[in-house]
Parts: C-alpha cells; structure tokens; sequence
C-alpha cells in the first residue's frame, strides 16, 4: 500500500493504460517492478543463507543413509520452493515482449498453492503414511 501511495503522489496519472494498469511512460512501471527487484534479490540472500544453515545444521548430524536421504529432501525442496515462489516473478518481467510469457506467468502464479502443496504433502512420506492409515480406519468402520 505504502508503494502505491508514494507512486501515486508522484505521478497521479500513472495508473490504467489500454495494455496494463500501470502506464508504461516515464518508466512509471517501476514504481512495481522496484519492489519486485528488491523482494526477489531479498529472497536470493535469504535462500543462500538457508542453504549454509541447512549445511551446518545437517552436518553436525549423524551420518547414514537416512541421513543422506534427508539432506537430499530437504536440499530438493529448498530449492523446488524458492523456483515454485521466484521463477513465476522472473518471467513477470518479460511478460510485455511475449504473450505466451504472460500466460505462463499467470498459470505459475495462480498454481503456487497447488504446487506447494505436491511439495509438502503429496511428496511428504509422512503425511502419505497417514493419510493411508486414516484411510485404512475409515473403510475399517464401515
């Protein structure tokens, strides 16, 4: 709200074009794609500073296969949620050259839930596990 605001004060007419809600004259466009650029280069640090806690955390572990597995997990869905969260904004950048960029952007964006969801749940053992033991219960009852 607060970009919207100081955006708005500096340049009243720069809402609402025939293409876009931001007009694209005098570079109005960044008054969004700034706090993209920032937020995304935020998340950079931030997912490298994950990753080398991830490392020394999963280092002083003990070491086997199980823990191997883990490191693995975890490592692949570090990275499979900072693409599913990141990627979709990165191409926002090149929607205006490419309309097939722009549908791909919007289907990433809409379909976050979706894909986070596959991540933690679906491809969790755990939760799979019981979601087949509550499934067992229940035809159990009947």
């Amino acid at each position: 709200m607060a970009v919207v605001a100081v955006s708005a004060g500096i340049m009243p007419d720069g809402y609402g074009s025939d293409r876009c809600w931001l007009n694209y004259d005098r570079g109005f466009i960044w008054s969004f794609l700034g706090p993209v650029c920032c937020i995304l280069g935020i998340n950079a640090v931030l997912f490298i500073i994950i990753l080398i806690l991830l490392r020394t955390a999963l280092s002083q572990m003990q070491h086997g296969p199980a823990h191997d597995k883990l490191i693995k997990m975890v490592v692949f869905k570090t990275l499979v949620q900072s693409v599913i969260v990141g990627l979709p904004w990165i191409l926002g950048f090149f929607t205006r050259s490419s309309q097939a960029l722009d549908v791909v952007f919007h289907v990433l964006n809409s379909q976050q839930g979706t894909f986070i969801f596959l991540l933690h749940c679906v491809l969790n053992e755990e939760v799979r596990k019981q979601f087949r033991s509550c499934c067992r219960r229940m035809t159990n009852k009947e």
